[in-house]
């Protein structure tokens, strides 16, 4: 159905009724009006959309929260990487502090045992003996660390030792007239070590001595 209406020229022309409410399929030979159900499905997307607007808004901020979290975990972890490198710079120090340690312990273990070691053999010698080898054929490199002199008067001899058979005498105590006031043993430490062969030893009359070192 049309209806013939004039133009803005008053001229006339044809505009085609509108057909009711329905589906394109029910009238294809027009324009139609939306039918009903097609509005509700319109209103209802609309609807979603705009919802769905303010979750994506509601999204964003969770994402940025997420983000902002995240930052916040990487300097954490910064952090703790800046404190486990300083903890691992505290590490290395006291691990060359305890190499240290151990050398300088290992060092006294030796030292411990060259003391032990040095004083294991000892020799008496009797009183008025010209020359007497200290050890058994006696060697360079023997020690004494020490002679006990043992007067049996108070006016003793001297007592003299030689770094070798050939070597000059050193003489560790003169001895003579009144040079004891008691007969009480008494101790010369020396802890010498021969250069040129072994130790030899010289008393004189009314003393005896004890020799501590090592002797070979």
């Amino acid at each position: 159905m049309t209806i013939t209406v004039l133009d803005a020229n008053n001229l006339p022309f044809d505009l085609q009724e509108p057909p009711p409410p329905g589906r394109a399929a029910a009238n294809a030979s027009g324009s139609v009006a939306a039918c009903t159900e097609d509005k509700a499905v319109i209103d209802a997307i609309a609807a979603s959309l705009v919802a769905i607007g303010g979750n994506t808004d509601g999204i964003e901020a969770l994402l940025t929260a997420i983000g902002a979290l995240l930052t916040t975990q990487s300097g954490y972890l910064d952090g703790v990487e800046t404190l486990l490198g300083g903890q691992s710079t505290v590490l290395t120090a006291i691990q060359t502090l305890l190499t240290t340690q151990a050398t300088y312990l290992d060092g006294v273990e030796a030292l411990l045992a060259y003391i032990r070691d040095i004083g294991k053999d000892y020799e008496f010698v009797a009183a008025g003996q010209p020359d007497v080898t200290l050890g058994g054929a006696g060697a360079l490199g023997d020690t004494i660390t020490g002679l006990l002199i043992m007067p049996s008067a108070t006016s003793p001899g001297a007592v003299s030792i030689k770094d070798n058979d050939d070597g000059t005498p050193i003489i560790v105590f003169p001895g003579g007239a009144g040079s004891v006031s008691s007969l009480v043993p008494f101790l010369i430490p020396l802890g010498v070590r021969s250069k040129v062969g072994e130790w030899h030893i010289a008393t004189g009359a009314n003393v005896t001595v004890l020799a501590t070192g090592n002797f070979t």
